[in-house]
């Protein structure tokens, strides 16, 4: 069953974190390109929300588009089409982590040093 975009916003209000991400999650990955299953930790603290892939499944779907490059159906025989040729990930978690991930740690690290002029 597919909601309308207006009824989706009205559930992320209304659901947990983590049950809304699974959802945007779900709602996102039925695009008109293939996708491959990918695994990662989520981290969400502060103005952190990364997704940080861990490893992908190799599990990869076809869409089934004719203009998708990696699709069986896919319907230019010439070599330099400018259809896309890229997998969609279809992102899993594996961990909510409720913390900065390590690049915005690094970030705040290098603002830090900047500000206070000392090198370390």
């Amino acid at each position: 069953m597919h909601k309308s975009p207006r009824l989706r916003t009205l559930a992320y209000t209304r659901l947990s974190d983590l049950h809304a991400l699974h959802l945007d999650i779900a709602f996102t990955s039925h695009n008109a390109m293939c996708t491959t299953e990918c695994w990662g930790n989520q981290h969400r603290y502060g103005s952190c929300n990364h997704y940080v892939k861990q490893y992908e499944t190799g599990v990869k779907k076809d869409c089934g588009s004719p203009t998708c490059g990696l699709s069986k159906a896919h319907k230019h025989t010439a070599r330099q089409c400018n259809c896309p040729k890229v997998y969609q990930e279809e992102r899993r978690i594996l961990n909510l982590i409720r913390y900065y991930c390590d690049a915005c740690l690094a970030q705040g690290w290098k603002t830090l040093e900047r500000e206070s002029g000392r090198q370390y």
